[in-house]
Formats: C-alpha cells, sequence, structure tokens
C-alpha cells in the first residue's frame, strides 16, 4: 500500500499516515494503539499551531469547506 500526503484547500499538509485505514480504527495490539494516538496528538497540535487555534471545536469541523 502506498501512502501518500495531502494537501488541504487551506495549504495544511496531511502526513502520509493519514491515507494508511488503520490509522483511523481502533487497534487491538496497546503498543499499536499508543503509537497511534501519538500520531493523532501530533497532527492535531501541528495543525492548530500552523492555524492559530487556541480552542478546538468538534462543531467547527463539521462545516462544509472547513478542514
Amino acid at each position: 500500500m502506498a501512502l501518500s500526503t495531502h494537501t488541504t484547500p487551506s495549504g495544511f499538509l496531511l502526513p502520509s499516515i493519514h491515507s494508511a485505514p488503520p490509522f483511523f480504527t481502533e487497534q487491538p495490539n496497546p503498543n499499536t494503539q499508543a503509537h497511534l494516538t501519538e500520531q493523532w496528538i501530533r497532527l492535531i497540535l501541528t495543525y492548530a499551531r500552523r492555524r492559530r487555534l487556541f480552542v478546538l471545536r468538534v462543531e467547527d469541523a463539521e462545516v462544509p469547506g472547513g478542514d
């Protein structure tokens, strides 16, 4: 499986792990789950820093055209 990066409409570059289906599912192996959790934390913090966000709300992600 080839992983590829993706750029959002706002110009934020998503890492290649974002294109891997296991990135979006809970993993039965605790070590794998811990690694994926760290990847999610890194992705969210990088996005928040880039957008200069201090509060993240789920409602904002559900807006059409939102990143």
